[in-house]
């Protein structure tokens, strides 16, 4: 028994030298140079389905399941099918919404990158999710959203097919208007190559 708990912890817990001194990440969500997912951590909420080649022609489709009316779902809806654009006012580049991974995908070259997100009433945004590239550290960032510091963010950092740290951030934001977002902490590598 005690031996069992040990093997827990250790196992799902403690942080590891190897993994950046990071604790395993949960079976479900484990990347693939972690360790191999075994069993999802909890029912899944929504899913992309697309035809082949679908994400290419961009006939794509999101399901969600909710108990919450229909009403509810539409500036989600909204914000997917017409994403506002995002443009990079300093710090960064971007290569805009991208619909398959339902993220705002953002390459920092200064430690502070400030992006703007055109919303409107025809294309919101809510809750967004940015993918920093070029983060360059396993740190938190700091996160303000037209000034003020947002209140409800979730953050981590992940390990790029490149070999790169990517930040990504999710806001819990919904907005008709046109929203700054300012991001603080990076650590960019100078030889990183930009998409061009």
């Amino acid at each position: 028994m005690l031996f069992e708990r040990w093997r827990q912890h250790y196992n799902t817990i403690r942080p590891h030298s190897a993994l950046g001194y990071r604790p395993p990440a949960p079976p479900g969500v484990a990347a693939p140079c972690v360790r191999f997912a075994v069993a999802p951590d909890r029912v899944t909420h929504f899913a992309l389905g697309a035809n082949d080649q679908a994400p290419q022609f961009g006939s794509m489709v999101l399901y969600v399941f909710t108990n919450q009316p229909i009403a509810s779902l539409l500036p989600a809806a909204r914000s997917w099918i017409h994403p506002p654009a995002i443009s990079a006012i300093s710090g960064c580049t971007t290569s805009g919404y991208q619909k398959d991974t339902r993220e705002f995908t953002l390459f920092a070259t200064q430690p502070i990158i400030a992006a703007g997100i055109e919303a409107s009433a025809r294309s919101p945004v809510t809750n967004p999710c940015l993918a920093v590239k070029n983060w360059g550290h396993t740190g938190l960032a700091t996160v303000k959203v037209s000034g003020a510091e947002a209140k409800e963010v979730r953050q981590g950092t992940i390990m790029d097919r490149d070999g790169t740290k990517t930040l990504i951030i999710w806001i819990d934001l919904t907005a008709t208007a046109p929203v700054e977002m300012s991001i603080g902490g990076a650590i960019p590598q100078p030889n990183y190559k930009l998409p061009e």
